[in-house]
């Protein structure tokens, strides 16, 4: 009851299908918030390293960015793939022949 901050007589009141989806959300909304806690954290610490690693004498070399230094999964999404001209015009060439040649009324 204290999860989800029901009081004894809200509680006496819900059916078990309503507090089973209450636990249910409620479960989600603590995933979202770990993540986000989580990932504040893990920024945060990679900028403090950066900036202390550039502050050093004996680093030879500045660290520009700071995803350079450490990587974390959310880093790396994929990127869009990005078709060439060339690819667009075989991929129409390839429809027009598979469509195109159609009479209507004829298979």
């Amino acid at each position: 009851m204290s999860r989800l901050h029901l009081s004894v007589f809200e509680f006496y009141q819900t059916t078990p299908i309503e507090f089973f989806y209450a636990l249910k959300q409620q479960k989600e909304w603590d995933e979202i918030y770990l993540k986000t806690v989580t990932r504040t954290i893990y920024e945060s610490m990679r900028i403090q390293t950066t900036l202390i690693h550039n502050m050093s004498p004996y680093s030879k070399k500045a660290i520009k960015k700071p995803t350079s230094l450490l990587k974390f999964e959310w880093d790396e999404k994929e990127q869009p793939k990005v078709q060439s001209l060339e690819e667009m015009k075989q991929a129409l060439h390839g429809l027009a022949k598979k469509y195109g040649n159609k009479k209507k009324g004829k298979k």
